[in-house]
């Protein structure tokens, strides 16, 4: 089975890591791909790298968001379910969630 990217992946951390060890990994590569600091040919790269960075420490700086993220991940690498369609309804949960966030605070 191919192996699922996860957040911490994206953040260069250990599952285990603690809250200061994210934060430290997210300052220094947010850092590196600012895309302010790259030159215009590379700016659409670095933009994209930079919020898969933002993206991942949002997640996993929330205990809550993290929780459920390391959920997901457990479940993706039990054998049952194909990662893709994982993946799929991971997104679709997340999204729902925001949206009863929204429709609270409106």
């Amino acid at each position: 089975m191919k192996k699922v990217r996860t957040h911490y992946d994206n953040l260069q951390v250990a599952p285990n890591a603690s809250q200061e060890v994210i934060r430290a990994a997210y300052k220094t590569l947010s850092q590196k791909w600012h895309p302010d600091k790259h030159a215009h040919h590379q700016r659409e790269q670095a933009e994209k790298n930079f919020r898969i960075i933002h993206e991942a420490y949002e997640v996993l700086s929330d205990p809550v968001k993290r929780a459920r993220h390391d959920a997901w991940i457990a479940k993706v690498q039990s054998p049952g379910q194909p990662a893709a369609a994982m993946k799929f309804q991971h997104r679709r949960q997340e999204k729902s969630q925001l949206r009863k966030r929204i429709s609270i605070v409106v």
